[in-house]
Formats: C-alpha cells, sequence, structure tokens
C-alpha cells in the first residue's frame, strides 16, 4: 500500500475509508468490509456524529487492532 510521511516523520496510508454521510448498519458493514479488504486508514471525524457505528464496524471486521498501533521511538 502506498503511504504518505507526514511532518513528524509517521507514515499513513495514501488512501483511507471515507465515513462522511453513513450511519448504522450501513457503515457498520461498509467499515468491515473496507478493513477486511485491506483497507488500514478509516476517515471519521466528531462533526459525522457515527464514531459508534464506525467501531461496531472496526469490531465488526475481526481484524486485530494491535497490529495498527503506531510504535513511538
Amino acid at each position: 500500500m502506498n503511504t504518505i510521511q507526514l511532518s513528524n516523520d509517521i507514515l499513513i496510508p495514501a488512501i483511507g475509508f471515507g465515513t462522511i454521510g453513513q450511519f448504522g448498519k450501513q457503515i457498520e458493514d461498509n467499515v468491515a468490509f473496507a478493513l477486511k479488504n485491506g483497507y488500514q486508514l478509516i476517515d471519521t471525524a466528531n462533526r459525522y456524529t457515527n464514531e459508534k457505528s464506525v467501531g461496531r464496524g472496526i469490531k465488526k471486521s475481526g481484524i486485530d487492532r494491535k497490529i495498527y498501533l503506531l510504535k513511538q521511538n
């Protein structure tokens, strides 16, 4: 996967899955599908008011979140 280097030298995926305008079961299923199919960045914001559904989608994916934790030097 292509990455982008941030000004603090952390690399993030170049493409993320956007969540604006999605709610409930729709976003749970979409987030789970995206993670199962290689997405590593889920783009969300507090103003979208869908954080709980995004979280349920992450859990539903079955992907171990620990593998994505940033390692700090």
